[in-house]
Formats: structure tokens, C-alpha cells, sequence
């Protein structure tokens, strides 16, 4: 596979090649394909573009993002009570767990793929509590399932944003970090390893 940047003669051609690779190294395995530029106007980096291309006669592949939502956190006042919604629409609980690290109780929800995460606060001066009062019930947080959470954890403080934890253990056993929405553009982000 080859990652093609082109008009590399623009600004910003180098963070869009940084930023890349920093996606690419949170796929499984590391394995990272080469990233060529190229300015299609004056045929800078065709000539390797067509010799790499040429190596993958019968396939053309476009780069996937290899990350998947893990699961999406929703505050609830009460479990008993949200775990009845979502069983009349015929979702069922796969697990419930306390983690005291959070002082919540949790019930994960299996759909497709993903999961929805109810969340219990089990202490008024918990972060969930203090959700439900400021916000009232609702969407808390979004999970993105990672490769490598050290370095994704570590990219992401180079580029500066704000983590709100270091990475330790949560519900089904999972490492976990929290990216504060002011890095993340109001959202916040829950990264955990594969």
C-alpha cells in the first residue's frame, strides 16, 4: 500500500504528512506504508507514484481508518430505569460492574459492533453525578478502541491536547484514557486498548 499527499508544494503539506503518520502508527502491528508527495502540476513524485503503483498491478487500495467505536457512554440517573428503555427496544445487558476508580456503576449494552455504556453515579462528587446535575442525563462520552494506547496517549500529549487521566483499568478489565473536549472540539473522548 502507498499514502499519496498531493499539491505537497502547498503550506501545510509537512503537518498533513505528520498528522498521517500519526495515524497510520495506531494501526495494529505498526506496519506503516510509504508516504509519497507529489505536485501532480509539475510531475514531482509521479514517477514514484507510478513505479509503486506499478508494484500493485491488480489492486488499488484505498487506507481505512483501522479504528472502531468501542462503545458510547450515556449518564442515567438510574440503571434499572435505562436498562427497561433499552430492553423494550431489544437490546439486552451483557454486563454490569462497579468500577470505584469512577464511582460508577456500569451496564454495557451490546450493539453490533459497539457497545452502549450506561452510567450510574454511585457517589453525589463523582464525575457523572456532577454531569447529570450541570447537564441532566444523556451522552457523556464517545470511545474509540486503539491499538496502542501508550502511544496514542503520548502522540496526543505532544500535539498538545489535554488528557484527563493516566491510563489505568475500567470497566471489563480495559485500559482507558479521557481527552478533555477542549482538545477534541466539545467532545469527549474515551481511548481504549485493543
Amino acid at each position: 500500500d502507498v499514502f499519496v499527499i498531493n499539491k505537497a508544494d502547498h503550506a501545510g503539506a509537512d503537518q498533513t504528512e505528520r498528522e498521517v503518520r500519526a495515524m497510520l502508527s495506531l494501526t495494529p502491528g505498526g506496519v506503516q506504508p510509504p508516504i509519497l508527495k507529489t505536485v501532480a502540476t509539475d510531475g514531482l513524485g509521479i514517477g514514484e507514484l507510478l513505479e509503486a503503483v506499478g508494484r500493485f498491478p491488480r489492486r488499488i487500495a484505498v487506507v481505512k481508518e483501522r479504528f472502531r467505536i468501542d462503545h458510547l457512554g450515556i449518564a442515567v440517573k438510574s440503571l434499572a430505569a435505562a436498562e427497561q428503555f433499552y430492553e423494550q427496544l431489544g437490546l439486552h445487558v451483557e454486563l454490569r460492574e462497579t468500577v470505584a476508580t469512577e464511582r460508577v456503576n456500569v451496564a454495557m449494552l451490546p450493539v453490533g459492533e459497539s457497545r452502549i455504556e450506561l452510567l450510574e453515579a454511585t457517589d453525589f462528587d463523582s464525575a457523572i453525578a456532577k454531569f447529570i446535575a450541570k447537564r441532566g442525563e444523556g451522552l457523556h462520552h464517545v470511545a474509540l478502541r486503539v491499538a496502542d494506547l501508550d502511544a496514542a496517549a503520548e502522540r496526543l500529549r505532544q500535539a498538545g491536547a489535554r488528557l484527563l487521566n493516566e491510563p489505568r483499568q475500567g470497566a471489563g478489565g480495559h485500559l482507558y484514557v479521557f481527552v478533555h473536549p477542549a482538545s477534541t472540539g466539545g467532545v469527549l473522548w474515551e481511548l481504549i486498548q485493543e
